[in-house]
């Protein structure tokens, strides 16, 4: 047992706990994370993935949490979303009747400071519904302090393929709307620039400027069939020209400029590292802040760009890379998922989909499904 600020008492949850938390409800919208009459309650009082309550002095029941595979979204062994080293996913819930008083914040702390003395991470990972810009707010307040969007995962969510084929205006909007929940920085992946010459790729950085982007993510190869790197003196100029007008209007803009050699596997293999670090330090001094070497995996040349590129490096992360701390070990100062998220979300309807359809079972939809409480708790 662990009294932390503002008297929050954690202990295992029990039968008592559970039948107190099914009869909470929460007005619209959040009336989502409102127990089912069906709901199951076995998984919260599964001591195998463990659930927490929290009480005050009074033995009052304050809220929950839950750590690790019991907060995971469909306990997924997804590396992208789970295996790497030593992180651990938070889910949560705090009574209707205590919820936007300000007790947010310090419910919050109390659940990491307590899974910090209980399981060490090195980080944590927790999911929320958009909407939810209560939640969303306190948790910026708590430490998780910036969103990053991925062109595929943006297209995906409105129909579309990857590789500029939804318009500028599309993009902006989705990046007003995030802004609107969110008070920490955004940095918006913007492919190409959505234009073909510098001056339109300098007004699609206005608009996600002026949408609330502080961050864009910038490709240097052509978009169609015919893929390839566009001239460096055009990438250079380019990158430049960002720079200039990010100072213009005082913005502190984040460049991270990605690097396509690798992806694109143009040329002989061995001079594609020469060719990267030419046009990564290049990139430095026409303003990027940080250099993406989009598909690079290998740990010994991954450790070797670092050395040569004079910038901060970004990797992709996949099932062939290092981990995080191993990356950090080599220097890497960026991690990126790109569409890994949605592409696991979007496998595992598949299956589902594939089970019904073919067998007419739902088995690895129930088999890995949250609890309607647990579902909920992640985006409390």
């Amino acid at each position: 047992m662990k009294r932390f600020t503002l008297q929050f008492i954690f202990n295992l949850i029990d039968e008592t706990d559970v039948r107190a938390i099914q009869v909470w409800r929460y007005e619209e919208p959040y009336n989502i994370y409102n127990w089912e009459a069906e709901d199951d309650i076995s998984e919260m009082l599964d001591r195998r993935n463990p659930h927490y309550a929290v009480k005050d002095e009074q033995d009052e029941l304050i809220g929950f949490f839950a750590y690790g595979s019991s907060a995971q979204v469909w306990n997924s062994s997804e590396p992208y979303l789970y295996n790497e080293n030593n992180a651990i996913t938070v889910g949560l819930g705090m009574r209707p009747d205590l919820t936007g008083k300000g007790l947010g914040l310090a419910f919050v702390n109390a659940g990491l400071d307590f899974a910090r003395e209980h399981f060490k991470p090195d980080y944590f990972r927790l999911f929320v519904l958009t909407f939810n810009e209560r939640a969303i707010r306190v948790y910026e307040r708590a430490g998780f302090p910036a969103i990053a969007t991925t062109s595929s995962g943006v297209a995906a969510a409105l129909g579309y393929p990857d590789g500029q084929r939804i318009s500028r205006n599309m993009l902006v909007e989705v990046v007003a709307h995030i802004a609107r929940v969110v008070e920490c920085p955004i940095t918006v992946d913007i492919e190409a620039g959505f234009g073909n010459t510098i001056g339109e790729v300098l007004e699609t950085v206005k608009a996600v400027i002026a949408a609330g982007a502080v961050g864009v993510n910038i490709e240097d190869s052509t978009k169609g069939q015919e893929r390839s790197l566009v001239d460096i003196s055009f990438q250079v100029e380019l990158l430049s020209a960002v720079r200039e007008l990010a100072l213009s209007i005082e913005i502190p803009l984040v460049i991270n400029a990605r690097i396509d050699a690798f992806l694109l596997q143009i040329g002989d293999p061995s001079t594609r590292f020469e060719e990267a670090v030419r046009r990564g330090n290049a990139y430095r001094q026409a303003g990027a802040d940080c250099l993406f070497p989009i598909t690079l995996s290998d740990a010994s040349t991954i450790k070797n760009l670092v050395q040569a590129i004079n910038a901060p490096i970004n990797i992709l992360a996949s099932p062939m890379t290092p981990s995080i701390s191993e990356l950090a070990q080599l220097g890497v100062a960026r991690v990126s998922f790109g569409s890994a998220m949605m592409s696991a979300s979007l496998a595992h309807l598949r299956h589902i989909a594939q089970e019904l359809l073919e067998h007419s079972t739902y088995t690895s939809m129930v088999e890995e499904m949250l609890s309607g409480a647990e579902f909920r708790s992640l985006f409390a």
